[in-house]
């Protein structure tokens, strides 16, 4: 076997040869372009939304092309919430990518389970922060049908405490996901497991009573 010096590469064996180009691979991210990407996105997001782990997904979709590994290489989780001010029910989803058309997917997720009425009297008003993802109001706006069903506003810039209800309960949640915490591994069941303590703890605001009594007595389901 010769001996590897580097700036030579005539004296490069095959096996330097395979690493080199296996190390190459692996730093050159996703190989796709953004039409193929947001195929796969069509794919993979609403599996994540049913809770299902990487491996199955894969296992279950061999036309996705592609190894556990890269899979998670193209999973840049992020957590999209809710907070119902009435109620102070808190809602959240996991996103497989925090993008535009994530968080659309996430609003169609939504109208389709709960239907146009419901949507309606939930969302009608939507208050958020101003990252890139809130990019594309006019798509949350419309819903499925392209018929507009709600208005969504901006805080201002570090205004933060405009929105104060969500980030109180954020505080809930990073006790149990504290800030840095991965979501590498993180499904959309053990979030919602998360969801259902924050949502059964009584509040002092709610008369001692828990937001899902809340919304159960004003909406009539949770």
């Amino acid at each position: 076997m010769s001996k590897y010096i580097p700036g030579n590469q005539k004296h490069l064996t095959l096996e330097d040869r395979k690493y080199k180009e296996c190390l190459s691979q692996s730093r050159a991210g996703i190989n796709m372009t953004r039409h193929e990407l947001h195929q796969e996105d069509m794919v993979i997001t609403p599996l994540i939304f049913q809770g299902q782990s990487p491996y199955q997904i894969i296992t279950n979709h061999p036309e996705l092309d592609m190894s556990v590994r890269t899979l998670y290489s193209y999973l840049d989780k992020g957590i999209l919430t809710f907070f119902l001010t009435r109620e102070k029910l808190f809602l959240a989803f996991i996103m497989n990518r925090c993008t535009k058309g994530t968080v659309k997917l996430v609003f169609n997720k939504l109208e389709r389970q709960l239907g146009i009425y419901d949507f309606l009297t939930l969302f009608n008003t939507i208050l958020t922060d101003r990252g890139s993802e809130f990019g594309d109001p006019e798509s949350l706006e419309n819903g499925i049908n392209g018929i507009m069903q709600s208005s969504i506003y901006y805080c201002d810039p570090m205004r933060s405490s405009q929105k104060g209800g969500i980030e109180q309960t954020h505080t809930m949640l990073r006790m149990i996901l504290p800030k840095k915490t991965s979501f590498e591994y993180l499904t959309q069941w053990d979030l919602r497991t998360i969801v259902d303590h924050i949502n059964s703890t009584p509040r002092e605001s709610l008369g001692g009573r828990t937001p899902y009594d809340v919304a159960l007595a004003v909406l009539g389901f949770i």
